[in-house]
């Protein structure tokens, strides 16, 4: 075999054993630093990509069919230097009651004073932005009363900017449109469907103690249905469970203090409520002012 020869075969042997290994050893690297279950089809060498993405955690299953990067060396479409892009995302999710039965105390929610925001996460939000094409789930409860919620959302956009010398993080999000089906799983029959368009944005403090200062949530094209069928599912969803102890507003919102946005504003546009109301525009703002901790 002349030179030329075994050239080409140790390239194969190497691009075959790098469609291999990559995958088995990024596979490792997500569990040991994420403890999630990951599974990673194959890889492309040439346009790097992500193919056949499995993800369990918590019952929750996500299948990717494919995850391809973005450069804004490579592209002038690309505004960050690093874009992820995700291709038709499919969760599922089976819900479950819990079956002893017995009443569950009370439990404060966990408290997010003198939390800060990591490191990492500015300079993903610097550098670093995410498209997703699509995005289908489906939460499925087999109980009585059974039900199935199917969601879709297409053209999501995740990004973020640091602002004002690092000390704001800006982060945006948008959805070109997404929809909600509430059915009776065992008749297929629609209860309740909404579709919308969302854009919001949020303002952190980066630098110092965790805090939400400003949120923007736009809503478009809002249509909402109710059938019939849904009152009397709701009404038989309705459970009424004794509670060891009654929550406590004061420390609920004393804990969630730090993410409760200081300043929202909700706007609502061409809403459409089941042919039977129309809002051209509704906007309201809210303000929060959190008292000192003793």
């Amino acid at each position: 075999m002349d030179g030329f020869g075994i050239f080409l075969l140790l390239c194969g042997g190497f691009y075959l054993a790098c469609r291999w290994l990559l995958p088995e050893l990024l596979t490792w690297l997500i569990k040991r630093r994420f403890h999630i279950e990951i599974r990673i089809g194959r890889i492309g060498l040439f346009y790097f990509n992500l193919k056949d993405v499995f993800i369990a955690k918590n019952g929750f299953t996500v299948h990717i069919d494919k995850v391809s990067f973005r450069s804004s060396f490579l592209s002038s479409e690309v505004a960050k230097l690093l874009s992820v892009v995700v291709h038709d995302v499919r969760i599922n999710k089976d819900v479950q009651d819990r079956r002893d039965g017995r009443p569950q105390p009370w439990q404060p929610p966990p408290s997010f004073h003198d939390q800060r925001i990591p490191p990492i996460v500015i300079t993903f939000a610097q550098f670093m932005a995410v498209d997703i094409h699509s995005v289908t789930g489906v939460f499925l409860r087999t109980e009585r009363p059974e039900w199935l919620l199917h969601v879709t959302m297409a053209d999501l956009h995740l990004d973020g900017s640091v602002l004002h010398s690092s000390r704001s993080l800006l982060v945006n999000v948008t959805i070109g449109s997404s929809s909600a089906k509430l059915l009776r799983h065992s008749a297929d029959a629609c209860l309740a469907e909404l579709s919308v368009a969302l854009a919001a944005e949020a303002t952190f403090v980066a630098q110092g103690p965790l805090s939400l200062e400003k949120v923007y949530v736009g809503l478009e094209h809002t249509k909402a249905v109710i059938n019939d069928e849904f009152y009397s599912f709701a009404q038989e969803r309705h459970k009424t469970e004794p509670a060891s102890g009654k929550p406590d507003v004061a420390v609920i919102v004393q804990r969630l203090a730090p993410i409760i946005p200081k300043l929202l504003t909700l706007k609502l546009e061409d809403a459409l409520l089941q042919d039977l109301a129309f809002l051209q525009c509704f906007q309201v703002t809210t303000r929060f002012a959190p008292a000192l901790p003793p």
